[in-house]
């Protein structure tokens, strides 16, 4: 038989892009039928600002999905007991994970597990990584979907990824999304060096931990980078009274510095989860991007030390 020249089935990744990771969520939600008794669950570590809106609530919202939220530890950590007694209840039609930073919290390869044993459908967010892998395989390929922002690892200013690993549900990479990922985009993707990207991230996290883990009033969230992750950038918890001044002080100085997320959804309410507002009171994220180099990393350092 002749090659279709239209076929893009056989030898091609399930992959599907859009111009942002919460349209590619949006796409799974949309594609599953959510009840009452058949919820959606989210971490309770879930950001929002009044310029972005939230990137993973959003579209939660916009498609009506049920929902609840398990709780996360200060290392944003799922609480073993808390998720997993949810996931077996019954209640849930899907699970949401964030690999928080690009760090690999928990045993994914387990969660997958016990999601498949109670018919719960895993959804994995790499939106804080494309690259990080851990013993047991790639972040992006325990779940049945995944979804990747692009804009946050490549120099493009859009760009998101949906990937299909579960086959029942191949068929929604038919349906292109409302919004498509720009030409230039795309472009860029195609000939970008991740690998590279990988190890000059994983070079300044590392220069970056020497000069910072001294620091008394600095706990570094995870002060071990285990082989194969790909880290989005550094967090830290100040321990100080008033991390918003110290973070102003900082800007004011030329550093680039971020708090993800310094302010939660409301649902997420301090009542019922204390040690997420902890956390969304204290952290502070530091660059080690691609684009950074040892001198402007020492540059911050020091000028962190001096504004502590």
């Amino acid at each position: 038989m002749l090659k279709d020249p239209k076929s893009i089935r056989n030898c091609t990744f399930p992959l599907q892009y859009s111009n942002a990771a919460r349209e590619s969520f949006r796409v799974i939600l949309q594609a599953l039928n959510f009840s009452v008794e058949k919820r959606l669950l989210l971490p309770a570590y879930i950001g929002i600002t009044e310029r972005e809106g939230s990137g993973v609530f959003d579209p939660v919202l916009e498609t009506a999905t049920p929902h609840d939220f398990y709780h996360v530890n200060h290392k944003l950590s799922a609480v073993r007991e808390d998720l997993y007694e949810r996931i077996r209840s019954g209640n849930y039609r899907a699970l949401l994970v964030i690999h928080y930073f690009g760090f690999c919290q928990n045993d994914i390869q387990e969660i997958a597990l016990l999601c498949k044993q109670n018919h719960v459908l895993l959804i994995e967010d790499c939106a804080h990584t494309m690259i990080s892998s851990t013993s047991q395989g790639e972040l992006g390929s325990f779940g049945d979907f995944c979804f990747y922002s692009l804009h946050k690892f490549l120099p493009v200013n859009d760009g998101g990824c949906l990937r299909i690993n579960n086959p029942d549900y191949i068929h929604l990479l038919d349906s292109p999304p409302s919004s498509r990922a720009a030409i230039g985009t795309l472009d860029v993707a195609a000939k970008i060096n991740l690998e590279a990207i990988r190890e000059k991230r994983r070079t300044n996290y590392m220069h970056f931990l020497g000069m910072v883990k001294e620091i008394e009033e600095l706990e570094c969230m995870y002060p071990n980078l285990p082989d194969g992750i790909t880290p989005l950038n550094f967090p830290v918890i100040m321990r100080v009274k008033k991390r918003e001044q110290l973070y102003f002080k900082l800007i004011e100085r030329g550093i680039p510095v971020i708090a993800l997320y310094y302010r939660l959804i409301d649902p997420i309410n301090e009542v019922e989860f204390p040690e997420e507002h902890f956390v969304s009171k204290h952290i502070l994220n530091f660059p080690i991007h691609q684009d950074i180099e040892l001198l402007e990393l020492k540059k911050i350092a020091k000028v962190l030390q001096s504004v502590i």
